[in-house]
């Protein structure tokens, strides 16, 4: 599922306008600076002068596989042609105009933009030479968006738990909610029973269980649960990654609290720090943020807390949850540690280590309507004294670069739910850009 975000790039000129001889330099100069700069960059092989030529070259992207498309305005060209490539390219498109007056380039994207707006479709206006390092990290995030998007409409999530008869007037097994968030996003929800998890666990033994734990001691931390229970735990986490790969998923919402408590908590740090998205108290949405977001290039990896207090002094807000962080959060694997959670669960304290920028992310909604909260933030040291009073669960300081108390107030005003996804690094525009692509609304602080 990890990749390069695809780009492709079609030129589009006019016989009767100036400047169509540069068409294959200055595509080939745009590659080049596109695969600099991270992005696998495809050049649509038909130069578009007619309309035949465009429905060629929309055939070439398709075929190509891209994620977004940029739309290079080498001359200004009749609509009719732009028109052609992004009704059969749907993907998210970029509109470069080329820097020279003679072309009428920069007319024809304002004339071509102002027609999609009021058509309401989204789209990326773009100015300049291939070497401009802004154009490049415009497009760059272009390319980002559209392979987030592409992803999210392919993505298999389960939702994990004891079966619910969801019905009132209408389906038995799936909620009407479910089927609108498919919908509106493409992502597909697989119903599993906890007993796909049970079952395995209970023909797994307790000597590959040892071999597992000790397989994983590198990334465990400190554990003052009982022995028992770190064996329970490497059998789920055995378990889990079964039913993953046999049913094909990019992440699981498994609905341990409160009758599972602990149940998953240490396989999602596990598989947390694999790239895998567990989250334990089945929220579908928070997984396919998750699993989009670590798609992003960059360090780190995602994870989910929630607001327990805030500190006007020092200006924070205290993030925490049960425990199921990866331990790459922490500054050290010597922070980790593993408590004892229900009958024979567990829970993994993590006092997340600081970070000068992080994005924070929720993604709230219903019936086709949803926004997302979109911020930068820095993560602070977590003193020892903090994290037990926190119950040396997840203990996230988060300092956003508003007052804490006017964030929280944007969050009860907004109706912003509790569920917040932090990860390491700036993908606010990233993200910016794919509510676009959605039509999700945006919430900024």
């Amino acid at each position: 599922m990890n990749r390069k975000p695809r780009l492709g790039l079609v030129g589009v000129a006019s016989h009767d306008e100036s400047g169509g001889q540069r068409a294959d330099s200055f595509l080939a100069e745009a590659k080049e600076a596109m695969e600099k700069a991270g992005i696998d960059a495809y050049i649509a092989p038909t130069m578009v002068w007619t309309p035949a030529e465009a429905l060629q070259a929309a055939e070439e992207l398709n075929e190509a596989g891209i994620d977004a498309v940029a739309v290079v305005h080498i001359t200004w060209i009749m609509d009719s042609l732009s028109y052609l490539l992004l009704n059969k390219v749907k993907v998210p498109a970029a509109l470069w105009a080329v820097p020279y007056t003679e072309t009428f380039s920069l007319a024809c994207v304002q004339h071509m933009g102002a027609t999609l707006k009021m058509q309401g479709i989204p789209y990326v206006p773009v100015y300049g030479h291939p070497q401009d390092a802004e154009l490049v990290e415009q497009l760059r995030r272009v390319a980002e968006a559209g392979y987030l998007l592409s992803q999210i409409r392919e993505m298999n999530v389960a939702l994990m738990g004891p079966r619910q008869t969801w019905r009132v007037a209408g389906p038995q097994d799936m909620s009407m909610e479910e089927w609108e968030f498919s919908r509106k996003f493409g992502t597909t929800i697989v119903h599993l029973e906890m007993d796909e998890i049970l079952d395995r666990v209970a023909k797994i033994s307790d000597e590959d269980a040892r071999r597992c734990l000790k397989e994983l001691d590198g990334r465990t931390g400190k554990a003052v649960a009982p022995p028992e229970n770190m064996l329970y735990a490497a059998k789920v986490y055995q378990a889990v990654k079964d039913v993953i790969q046999t049913n094909r998923l990019e992440g699981v919402a498994a609905e341990c609290y409160p009758k599972f408590d602990g149940l998953t908590n240490l396989t999602a740090s596990w598989l947390a720090d694999e790239g895998v998205v567990v989250e334990t108290e089945g929220d579908i949405a928070h997984v396919v943020l998750r699993v989009a977001i670590n798609l992003c290039a960059g360090p780190g990896v995602s994870l989910l807390g929630e607001a327990g207090s805030f500190d006007r002094e020092e200006n924070v807000i205290a993030v925490s949850h049960g425990g199921s962080s990866g331990a790459s959060v922490t500054e050290d694997i010597s922070k980790v540690q593993v408590s004892p959670s229900g009958e024979i669960g567990t829970y993994v304290g993590t006092p997340v280590k600081a970070m000068p920028v992080v994005t924070v992310a929720n993604l709230t909604g219903q019936k086709g309507c949803y926004k997302m909260l979109i911020a930068r933030a820095e993560t602070v040291p977590v003193e020892d004294e903090e994290w037990d009073s926190a119950g040396r669960r997840l203990l996230v300081k988060l300092r956003f670069e508003r007052d804490a108390d006017q964030a929280v107030r944007i969050f009860l005003e907004e109706g912003i739910d509790h569920h917040l996804v932090i990860r390491e690094g700036d993908y606010t525009k990233t993200l910016s850009l794919l509510c676009d692509f959605l039509g999700v609304e945006k919430i900024f602080l």
